[in-house]
């Protein structure tokens, strides 16, 4: 498969309350023929990530055909590891659903950030249905006094 290189295919500021920055780390899935749901991590007027989707037919690239309704992963709850953000990074299809990998971000007194990585899940096919955390903590977590956890980006061993 030869890349083309489409431009800006979508803008996000504005579109609503959760739509008020950039729209970063894209995640495509196909959801048949050329149409492809995008998603993505937008910021809210708070300036915390949540993860939300759009639609687009690569034939017509900038025409935007939907946009999620709304998100499918928000900040957690105040004194989470991801109070402040969360951005997705991948998603796996594995044992009947998707999992969501995504960065948790926190702002601890004393430092700019910190950042987790969480896990959420949802059964494959509810393409509209929001992500939930498996847990109220991190799946991995830097060391004390060391770098952030970085963005995950799992990859399959073996059979799955």
């Amino acid at each position: 498969m030869a890349w083309r290189m489409l431009g800006r295919v979508f803008v996000a500021e504005g579109r609503n309350a959760w739509f008020r920055g950039p729209a970063i780390v894209a995640i495509p899935r196909p959801m048949g023929g050329a149409v492809w749901r995008i998603h993505v991590s937008p910021r809210d007027g708070a300036n915390r990530s949540s993860v939300c989707w759009f639609e687009m037919d690569l034939r017509r690239p900038g025409h935007v055909l939907a946009v999620s309704a709304a998100p499918l992963l928000q900040p957690g709850p105040p004194g989470a590891f991801d109070e402040a953000g969360a951005m997705g990074a991948c998603i796996v299809e594995a044992g009947g659903e998707e999992r969501l990998y995504y960065q948790g971000w926190s702002l601890p007194p004393g430092r700019p950030f910190h950042t987790a990585i969480g896990l959420a899940v949802r059964r494959i096919g509810d393409h509209d249905r929001p992500f939930e955390r498996v847990s109220d903590r991190p799946i991995l977590e830097g060391a004390a006094g060391g770098p952030p956890a970085r963005t995950p980006a799992p990859g399959r061993a073996g059979s799955g």
